[in-house]
């Protein structure tokens, strides 16, 4: 079984007081999830937070900038503070620097990179794609690709503290979420962990059991399996397959879509 996506080595050592988090992820990755489970972790210890959204895949750090808690004055960053600005669906290379004004407003700044194994983002995306009667975007698999070579270390466009996410092992995984949090050195709490049902899922309700939301998030390929774009996205692709074994280990039943 492979690694599962450990967190990647780096001089980042714990959670400094004023801390921005620059989290970069694909649309359906479990990106809202983990996200509101950390604002509400740090906010158990006490912290300030702000979360700046965007889903936009040319939205740079520069439009983003305005939104920040620095205004003209440093100070008003309480002195125990999180500002976590989201960037969905960006293309890495086009990342933009952090300017020398928000390096002086925070003590810290991470990059966080999450992913979700190919399989159930593909069947989660073509899903949410299809219900709201819009196409996928293009180069989906591409764009897959680009942020798992990310994730492996295999290409490093995000180079502040880069810390990454396997939501797999995040969903199913208490031990996984209590070493992430000690890594970023705040206490574990898991509160916020259930309230990924706010925002609801590609293919269930609601008010589906949070027991069973988190369970059937692992299995979502199973109902796209026949799905001819789901199937073009894999067939004959076997890094995919590969990336998914080394990551996330075998899902039973998958080898048969490659």
């Amino acid at each position: 079984e492979g690694d599962g996506g450990r967190e990647q080595k780096s001089n980042y050592d714990g959670m400094d007081l004023r801390t921005l988090i620059r989290f970069y992820g694909l649309s359906r990755s479990g990106n809202h999830a983990i996200i509101e489970w950390m604002l509400a972790q740090y906010a158990d210890a006490g912290y300030q937070t702000t979360f700046k959204n965007n889903s936009r895949h040319d939205y740079t750090f520069a439009d983003i900038k305005p939104y920040l808690p620095l205004k003209n004055n440093v100070e008003y960053l309480e002195e125990k503070s999180l500002t976590i600005a989201s960037f969905e669906n960006m293309t890495l290379f086009n990342v933009s620097p952090i300017d020398a004004e928000v390096r002086r407003g925070f003590a810290s700044v991470i990059d966080m990179i999450i992913l979700r194994d190919p399989f159930n983002f593909f069947a989660s995306s073509l899903k949410s794609h299809q219900k709201r009667g819009v196409p996928p975007f293009a180069n989906l698999g591409n764009f897959y690709r680009m942020y798992a070579y990310e994730f492996m270390g295999k290409t490093n466009f995000l180079d502040h503290n880069k810390v990454t996410v396997n939501y797999n092992r995040w969903n199913a995984e208490v031990e996984y979420r209590q070493e992430f949090t000690k890594n970023l050195g705040v206490p574990f709490t898991d509160s916020g962990y259930n309230k990924m049902a706010m925002y609801g899922s590609s293919f269930d309700h609601k008010d589906i059991d949070l027991v069973s939301l988190h369970r059937n998030v692992m299995s979502r390929w199973r109902v796209m399996e026949e799905n001819p774009l789901f199937r073009n996205l894999l067939r004959g692709n076997a890094e995919l397959y590969d990336i998914s074994e080394k990551l996330f280990g075998h899902i039973e039943g998958t080898e048969k879509l490659i």
